[in-house]
């Protein structure tokens, strides 16, 4: 890809965000894009523990517990602990958060189909053909660094 490219490509990353894909909701809220990540990541996986909850969002336990313990203080979040292990805790969204992530769910479709709706059909085919195309390819050389990386690791001890 030429430097032309990139800058195009960046350019439309910037017009993307300046379209306010994520921002609404979040302002309504009052909230932060990794709060609103961690309570989409609750929401897919309901009672999850944090070490999962990190391992989902890529990043550590601790930073998670920080923003658990934000969220559950603002009642974003409740808690309970595990049937199976009585010292972990499962976290649920509140009601008030099932609300929040709809909205948020909501928000980001109605700009997805405006983006889109300017397409036909054929057009956006076409386009989400290409972006799960280069995804997969990123996505498979991400995996593929990381088992090198793994492999590497190992064969050091």
């Amino acid at each position: 890809m030429s430097s032309q490219h990139n800058e195009r490509f960046l350019a439309l990353f910037d017009r993307m965000e300046a379209m306010g894909m994520r921002d609404a909701p979040i302002k309504r809220f009052n909230m932060s894009l990794p709060q609103i990540g961690l309570l989409g990541a609750i929401a897919r996986q309901p009672g999850s523990h944090a070490q999962a909850l990190a391992s989902e969002l890529g990043v550590t336990a601790p930073t998670v517990s920080v923003g658990l313990r934000k969220l559950e203080e603002e009642g974003w979040v409740r808690r309970e602990a595990d049937p199976q292990d009585g010292r972990a805790m499962c976290h649920f969204l509140t009601e008030k958060a099932h609300a929040a992530v709809k909205a948020v769910k909501q928000h980001r479709r109605q700009k997805v189909a405006a983006f889109l709706n300017v397409l036909n059909e054929a057009e956006q085919d076409q386009l989400l053909t290409l972006l799960e195309k280069a995804f997969r390819q990123i996505e498979n050389k991400s995996s593929s660094c990381t088992s090198s990386l793994l492999k590497e690791g190992a064969s050091l001890k």
